[in-house]
């Protein structure tokens, strides 16, 4: 799993912000988590292909989350896209991509398949299984997780490496014909498999004041993306308009025993690298694996080796 965060500011650019948005790769597929204005311009200042792009998550309908998806899917058509897209939000999506895309007087030669997601709801996007929930914001919206499908078997590489010896074989041929004996549905040796770690998590919360059901919801996530809006001595005011605090934040990672935290959707009322760095602390300090990403910096996400819901050492 590899993330870049392509835009870790809220509510208005900044000279040194640009607006919400997340690339993540799972394998091969290739998602968007929100798409701000500007995303676009912070796509080909990356190394994330936005050609291969396979969907678009929207966690709700503020302009810092979306004014960037016109112009991406004009972009998109421009490039001779052929490759189908989807774009997945609340209630209201297919209407809004409806309106965008008529304000925007372009041709579009790929399908664009647009979804609506029922807050619970559970659905696979690209083999990629998607959870949701509601958010407590001051407009509708999703909180979603996604989460990498385990494989049912891993070649114990160790085990085969000793049995292609004991019979003369080279280990990567013996490999190749224990894995077509597995396709074929045939018995194999279960001492040359081995069990395998489970697939990587993601949460994403969008815009969302803190609740107890999201700590259950991100319950032992390799990863948690979760808003900062507001420096943590604003706390009246994040509640008033559904965003959390730096200090909310990085108490929902550690009751939710996640993996790594990470902050972003900053109120412009952070200023700087000194605000910035007051942030790391005081996350840090509640939550030992914070960060906050600058942006286009890249994260590859590893498995964990301890059990989802226990924090890793």
């Amino acid at each position: 799993m590899r993330l870049i965060f392509l835009g870790i500011g809220g509510t208005l650019p900044t000279a040194d912000r640009s607006l919400s948005s997340v690339a993540v790769e799972i394998g091969s597929v290739r998602f968007l988590l929100d798409c701000g204005e500007g995303t676009q311009k912070q796509l080909m200042r990356s190394n994330f292909s936005y050609m291969k792009l396979d969907a678009i998550f929207i966690s709700h309908f503020h302009g810092d989350h979306i004014l960037g998806i016109p112009g991406l899917l004009q972009t998109l058509s421009l490039n001779n896209r052929r490759k189908e897209l989807y774009i997945i939000g609340p209630t209201g999506t297919r209407e809004l991509i409806e309106h965008m895309e008529r304000i925007s007087f372009y041709r579009r030669e790929y399908s664009l398949i647009v979804g609506e997601a029922e807050p619970g709801e559970e659905f696979d996007v690209k083999g990629v299984r998607v959870r949701t929930i509601p958010s407590r914001h001051s407009l509708q919206g999703l909180i979603y997780r996604l989460e990498e499908p385990t494989p049912e078997y891993v070649v114990n590489r160790e085990r085969v490496k000793e049995r292609a010896a004991e019979v003369g074989v080279d280990p990567e041929e013996y490999t190749k014909m224990l894995l077509k004996k597995i396709e074929k549905g045939e018995s194999v040796d279960e001492e040359l498999l081995k069990r395998p770690r489970p697939g990587r998590s993601l949460v994403y919360t969008g815009d969302t004041a803190f609740f107890e059901e999201l700590v259950e919801f991100s319950k032992g996530a390799d990863v948690l993306i979760s808003e900062a809006t507001f420096p943590s001595e604003m706390e009246e005011k994040a509640l008033e308009w559904g965003h959390m605090t730096v200090a909310q934040a990085a108490r929902l990672a550690k009751e939710a025993s996640v993996g790594m935290l990470f902050l972003i959707h900053f109120s412009p009322r952070i200023k700087g690298v000194e605000g910035i760095e007051e942030v790391r602390r005081e996350a840090q300090a509640i939550f030992g694996n914070s960060a906050v990403p600058e942006e286009l910096e890249e994260y590859v996400v590893r498995k964990r080796r301890s059990p989802p819901g226990k924090p890793s050492k």
